[in-house]
């Protein structure tokens, strides 16, 4: 997998994530710190919550062919129910991608930060609106990037999708797009 389309699967499914390993600064702790005043039992992230799984498709650029992939992602309550906790894995057909995290709300805003599995991490802001969130990604390090991620969930089906600007024809495109079910 090369280290592009890495991110993009990262930064579209991620959800924020910080890494969750015990014993490290970037806990459910350090993810909470970043929320002035946290809600508790949120409920546009309720409505991710549990086990989703599906199919879609995945571009490395603008003027690329799309590729086939499929993903899990686990979803739960941390911290008393003010952060979700994510859990996801993506594969294609060459490859496999894992990463875990946190995603909070204060207020009318929405917060986390992730690492990803190809050594990047990244902090996201946005808001809600009707049953989802829209954020705004930031990744950081030597291949910074931006991206803008929609999730919504109606029902059992939750549907991502990933816009950004291809680096090379500076165009945006739909970077990530997948259609979920619990």
């Amino acid at each position: 997998m090369t280290y592009r389309l890495a991110t993009v699967i990262a930064l579209a499914l991620a959800l924020l994530a910080v890494a969750g390993q015990p014993g490290r600064a970037d806990s459910a702790a350090a993810a909470l710190g970043q929320l002035r005043n946290p809600v508790e039992n949120d409920g546009r992230l309720g409505r991710m919550i549990g086990s989703w799984r599906g199919d879609g498709t995945a571009r490395r650029g603008s003027a690329k062919a799309k590729e086939k992939v499929s993903c899990r992602i686990s979803n739960s309550w941390a911290a008393g129910k003010t952060l979700m906790r994510t859990q996801l894995t993506c594969f294609g057909i060459d490859y496999r991608f894992s990463s875990s995290g946190y995603v909070g709300r204060s207020g009318g805003s929405y917060r986390g930060s992730w690492s990803g599995g190809v050594g990047s991490s990244a902090v996201a802001t946005g808001g809600g609106s009707g049953n989802g969130i829209n954020l705004t990604i930031r990744s950081t390090g030597r291949n910074a990037e931006t991206a803008s991620l929609s999730i919504s969930v109606s029902g059992s089906r939750m549907t991502t999708t990933v816009s950004r600007r291809d680096p090379d024809t500076r165009r945006r495109y739909r970077a990530l797009s997948i259609t979920l079910r619990k």
